[in-house]
């Protein structure tokens, strides 16, 4: 699923990042081996998330996830399942995920998710509107889930 503003974001991240990636429209295209991806998301409304007993309010635009699939069926896995409305809710992600309008991803074997994320961030073309939002277990970065904020 893609919407026309997910389309127009797309080549503005992989300039950012500066590294050539497939682009995906849905998880199954994936390769199953381990790396780490961009999952690109457009929300049509206004979404409130639940993170760590805290309700947070997304507004409806354009966000960009930053994740890593090193294990067992690597990204085909992971991004099959980023991809699909129905799943219980496992990840912080799933929340947007579920209601997304649009989703692509992007994927990379060369570089972290960390990487990805600082080179988003150091644009500033890019905000973290949840602190710590898909980051937990990172001790660098203020956040793996970012607002794109045009500029």
């Amino acid at each position: 699923m893609t919407g026309p503003a997910l389309g127009a974001l797309t080549p503005i991240v992989r300039d950012l990042v500066g590294v050539a990636a497939p682009e995906l429209l849905a998880g199954e295209a994936a390769e199953p081996v381990p790396g780490s991806y961009l999952l690109l998301l457009e929300l049509a409304e206004p979404l409130t998330i639940t993170i760590r007993k805290r309700d947070w309010r997304l507004p409806a635009g354009l966000f960009v996830y930053a994740g890593s699939a090193l294990g067992a069926g690597g990204l085909k896995a992971r991004l099959t399942r980023h991809f699909r409305k129905e799943k219980k809710q496992h990840w912080h992600i799933d929340q947007v995920t579920m209601t997304a309008r649009a989703m692509r991803a992007l994927c990379f074997q060369e570089n972290t998710e960390c990487e990805l994320s600082a080179r988003l961030l150091a644009s500033g073309r890019f905000s973290a509107p949840v602190p710590g939002f898909g980051s937990s277990d990172c001790k660098s970065c203020p956040a793996h889930f970012l607002e794109f904020s045009g500029g």
